[in-house]
């Protein structure tokens, strides 16, 4: 948008413009981490720094606020993860007693 072109909108127009560019520079930020984090990654993962590399998460450290709907997912999906852990664990012990009533029968 243009300065004239800003001038001459309305209110609802400005403030629609203000929020879009607002966005799409979050988003680019957003791209912008994420590209430092990988190489960061990388570079750590190819032994050059140490013997035993250890991948950091800096999005969780440095920017929580900026990155909250997809540490929200990713607690979600590891959630749902470990229940599933939980749900076989339990189903192998009833198996295994199961298996010592039905030999205490016999």
């Amino acid at each position: 948008m243009k300065p004239l072109e800003f001038w001459d909108s309305t209110y609802r127009e400005a403030k629609l413009y203000v929020e879009s560019r607002s966005l799409q520079y979050e988003f680019e930020l957003k791209q912008y981490i994420k590209l430092a984090e990988n190489l960061g990654n990388k570079l750590i993962g190819s032994g050059m720094t140490a013997k035993n590399p250890k991948n950091v998460n800096l999005i969780k450290e440095v920017y929580p606020k900026l990155f909250e709907e997809e540490l929200e997912k990713e607690s979600i999906y590891n959630r749902k993860a470990s229940e599933g852990e939980e749900l076989v664990n339990l189903m192998l012990e009833l198996s295994e007693e199961l298996k010592q009533e039905t030999k205490k029968k016999e």
